[in-house]
């Protein structure tokens, strides 16, 4: 699995990418848009874990054009 901080060294290699904090939460953006960005997980997110331990690390939410691209589609 990969982990925020290895995120984090891949989009600042980007061109362009700023590093910032939303909410205490870091955020890689270009210009104004925000490509990713840390979240905890909800009580939404938990609640499928369902007896499952959750992982450990938050989650990364990246925007993607479209999500057939995304998936390879």
């Amino acid at each position: 699995m990969v982990t925020v901080d290895e995120v984090a060294a891949w989009a600042q290699a980007f061109p362009g990418v700023t590093v910032g904090e939303w909410h205490g939460r870091r955020t890689w953006s270009v210009g104004k848009s925000s490509l990713a960005w840390v979240r905890p997980f909800s009580k939404a997110d938990l609640k499928r874990f369902g007896d499952a331990t959750p992982p450990p690390e938050p989650i990364l939410a990246v925007k993607v054009d479209d999500l057939s691209r995304s998936r390879g589609a």
